[in-house]
């Protein structure tokens, strides 16, 4: 398949370079506006001078690539903060205890102790301000969960959000920021002085609509399956679905299928494209067939609860289904990019968005190779097509967002070509059945029949689903997988892509250049991995270290859990490459690169000789003044296992000794090197 007009994918690419550079480099906000203006004069200057040839120049060409990535830069700028006057944190003392009324945008995922909510701030210091606040509101049985458009008017000040404090986990922080939440308060039900309905929003009223579709179906009929996948598949909601079943999908390599995601979207945009192909016939049939889909389309975005990873994709298929109007199917490329470019436009922190990144990719790699893959084979029955077109979709599906995978989540589901086999045809049947279900809740007309023929075909797919998960040796996991090493493979498979159909004698150069930068890649990371390291990581219930002596790594905690496999010691054996661990109890004196460690605990036996660093843990009763004056070190280090009270009085002891404290619980975890 060719590319129609390529300009589109190079805009693209350097709308998507102006938005990675922004996130690296800063400036003012009077600089990039003049830069951009000076590009568009540059560009209307070559664009006269041009008039009189037959094609503009290379000049022209290279302005407006210049002129792509500034506005890429310019429209994260706009987004920061520092660059919205109205922003609250550019009111002074904004981080103390004040009246605040916010608006729920979104809510979150709970966790144990809170529930989670994005707000608006409308009203701090009695001043009109805006921004996006993550709300941690402490569980409590009274306490009724906010919902969407509600203002709460509360008490409490702003802090900033916890920063990572292991190394190779999860960085909360900026996923936040990446959603435009930079700071949080906590509060409690003492802290809400008021909650009133607020102006009514397009996602408030979807949520409302949920809650009460949500309401019927819990008295439906049907299993606790299949209401907990119906509210997932159909209405975006995944809270009802049991951990053992979510274990499950995600082990099986098909937990994508229980968030509304691009899939679930083009199935319903292949099954009416091919249900309604009828009207094409008629006059203006093709402008009704149209309408018809796209309406549908976002009428499911609306119960899905219009997020982002929906909308995103229902903005994709409206693209394809318009295009479609132009009778031009080898323009699919074209149309991709072009919604890629308009959503990037409206929303550029998306492009740092996991759901986005794979979005784009799985589809980029279907329409690309599965064209060539299908041609490998060339099925003679109906039933063989359609096999073989879902394992040419899957492959290629897979290969293009394997490696994104492999970096974020760091698994691959062996048995991923058996599942999608089983798995796509049953999604597109529950996925009708579950819409159809609704429909009748609505109406309240639902056939005892159907509720039990429903129940059967949800627990069918989780028996298999529970089959795979079962065969825990086709699951490849906790594979290291690095940003480099992660583009390099993306260059391999590119390459040999090419390579495979275009047998040009530079392609073959291209292929093996990149093989060797995947081959460089990996002996690098072997060679900055070989060195020795000491860790003190940061937990709140117990102390933990390791040592890490190229690929070994040994922990020390003097529990008898082992730790492989949990906070914070999986992550960090997955980040540094880790093939062999070892677990041993914690010594009183560690000794590291000539310096001598002195961890003291609850007991608080303390040596008569001079150490180069205390580590403090488990809350000991020591004057830490007459420790000090003792032992001299150089470092006192105090791990999130020792009271708050106690970290706070050492602190104001080290601040007047000016001897460097570091407290795990602020500011990470201690790596000696």
């Amino acid at each position: 398949m060719r590319f129609i007009n390529f300009l589109v994918v190079k805009l693209a690419a350097c709308i998507s370079f102006g938005i990675v550079l922004s996130n690296f480099f800063s400036t003012s906000i009077e600089l990039g506006i003049t830069v951009f203006i000076g590009f568009l004069l540059l560009l209307t200057i070559f664009w006269f001078s041009g008039q009189k040839r037959l094609k503009q120049g290379s000049l022209f060409g290279i302005t407006t690539f210049l002129i792509f990535i500034a506005l890429g830069y310019l429209n994260v700028q706009f987004h920061q903060p520092h660059f919205q006057t109205q922003h609250y944190t550019q009111l002074q003392n904004f981080n103390e205890p004040h009246l605040l009324q916010v608006k729920v945008r979104e809510v979150l995922k709970p966790d144990r102790f809170y529930q989670n909510y994005l707000v608006e701030v409308f009203q701090l210091k009695d001043q009109s301000v805006q921004g996006t606040l993550l709300l941690n509101v402490r569980k409590e049985t009274e306490l009724i969960p906010f919902k969407i458009d509600e203002l709460v008017l509360l008490s409490s000040t702003i802090k900033e959000i916890p920063m990572t404090l292991n190394p190779h986990q999860f960085d909360y922080k900026n996923y936040l920021e990446k959603l435009g939440a930079y700071h949080k308060i906590t509060i409690s039900q003492r802290d809400i002085l008021k909650v009133q309905l607020g102006n009514t929003t397009i996602k408030g009223f979807s949520e409302r609509i949920r809650n009460s579709i949500i309401k019927k179906l819990k008295e439906a009929p049907i299993s606790t399956d299949a209401k907990a996948i119906t509210q997932a598949l159909v209405l975006g909601q995944r809270r009802e679905i049991s951990k053992e079943l979510y274990t499950n999908y995600a082990a099986a390599g098909v937990i994508h299928i229980l968030a509304v995601s691009g899939l679930h979207l083009g199935i319903l945009f292949l099954f009416f494209s091919w249900l309604l192909k009828p009207l094409e016939y008629l006059r203006h049939g093709k402008l009704f067939k149209i309408i018809f889909i796209v309406s549908f389309l976002w009428g499911f975005a609306f119960l899905a609860g219009l997020s982002p990873s929906v909308v995103r994709a229902v903005t994709m298929f409206s693209f394809f289904a318009l295009a479609g109007m132009l009778n031009r199917p080898t323009n699919s490329f074209n149309t991709l990019f072009l919604s890629y470019l308009v959503l990037l436009l409206v929303r550029p922190q998306w492009l740092f968005h996991v759901g986005f990144q794979l979005s784009y990719l799985a589809v980029f790699f279907i329409l690309w190779l599965q064209p060539q893959l299908y041609k490998i084979y060339s099925p003679r029955t109906i039933v063989d097509r359609y096999l073989w077109g879902i394992i040419s979709v899957t492959l290629s599906a897979q290969l293009g967002v394997a490696p994104l995978s492999l970096y974020y989540f760091h698994q691959f589901p062996g048995l991923f070509l058996l599942t999608n086999l089983v798995v796509l045809p049953f999604l597109g049947i529950i996925l009708g059945f579950g819409i159809l279900i609704v429909i009748l809740l609505l109406l309240d007309n639902f056939p005892s029949f159907l509720a039990r023929t429903y129940s059967w075909t949800i627990q069918l797919l989780n028996d298999f689903v529970g089959w795979v998960a079962s065969l825990e040796s086709f699951l490849v996991s906790d594979i290291s997988c690095s940003l480099l090493k992660m583009i390099s493979i993306y260059c391999v498979i590119i390459s040999s892509t090419i390579l495979w159909t275009r047998k040009k004698k530079r392609n073959i150069f291209t292929t093996l250049a990149s093989i060797l930068f995947l081959f460089g890649v990996i002996g690098w990371e072997q060679v900055i991995s070989s060195n020795e390291q000491l860790i003190i990581f940061h937990s709140s219930s117990r102390s933990q270290m390791g040592y890490k002596s190229g690929r070994e790594l040994t922990v020390f905690s003097n529990d008898t859990v082992n730790w492989k496999n949990k906070y914070p010691i999986k992550g960090y054996r997955i980040g540094e490459h880790i093939s062999k661990y070892i677990s041993k109890e914690i010594p009183d004196i560690i000794q590291f690169k000539g310096e001598k460690i002195l961890r003291l605990d609850s007991l608080g036996v303390i040596p008569n000789r001079k150490l180069s660093v205390i580590w403090l843990s488990e809350s000991p009763k020591i004057n830490l003044e007459r420790l000090i004056d003792s032992v001299q070190p150089k470092l006192i280090i105090a791990d999130g296992s020792n009271y708050r009270s106690y970290v706070k009085r050492w602190k104001q002891t080290c601040r007047k000794q000016k001897l460097p404290f570091h407290d795990t619980r602020t500011m990470g975890a201690y790596i000696f090197k």
